[in-house]
């Protein structure tokens, strides 16, 4: 990851050397701000990136986090504490100062999962700033169907929403058949 912050330094240098030695302090200041808020940018992103890398089960192949943007269609295979489910970003509505997003989860195991815990990343498309938190979600995930569960992302309108990343899920129980 050193590597990556060094490339992401050598950029702004190389964005900002055709301009040494020319144009007024003011021009420079302004590209100077346009050069860092794009490193901020670019490290958010690393951040994210990092993060997924740390999650993933190299025994399996299978990630244990989802990420999920707006503009995706279908769903994602995240590995829990018991098995796989399937994620979907549904519907993302203006809530209070943020959003309230709509997840629909499935459940393709032959149990019933009677609620489940997760943390949930978001930010904007840049991922410059991210917020995140724990959440408990009460819903029973029912056997092979889909649940939708609402939850609220705070301090992120529905416009500037890039992605929910889904993560650590384990589940408080689950009920079998008799």
């Amino acid at each position: 990851m050193e590597l990556i912050k060094n490339v992401l330094v050598f950029a702004v240098c190389a964005l900002l050397l055709p301009g040494c030695g020319q144009g007024s302090s003011t021009e420079m200041e302004g590209k100077l701000a346009d050069a860092l808020a794009r490193l901020e940018g670019l490290e958010g992103r690393v951040n994210i990136l990092e993060g997924s890398l740390s999650l993933m089960d190299p025994s399996s192949g299978i990630e244990r986090f989802a990420i999920l943007s707006p503009s995706d269609e279908g769903y994602s295979v995240v590995k829990s504490d018991i098995g796989f489910l399937t994620v979907q970003l549904e519907d993302i509505k203006p809530y209070a100062s943020g959003s309230k997003v709509t997840l629909k989860f499935g459940n393709p195991m032959a149990a019933t999962i009677q609620g489940l815990g997760a943390k949930l990343e978001w930010g904007p498309v840049g991922g410059a700033r991210s917020m995140s938190r724990k959440v408990s979600i009460q819903e029973h995930l029912r056997s092979g169907a889909w649940t939708q569960v609402n939850v609220v992302l705070e301090g992120i309108p529905p416009a500037e929403l890039g992605y929910v990343r889904l993560s650590e899920l384990a589940t408080v129980g689950i009920a079998l058949q008799r």
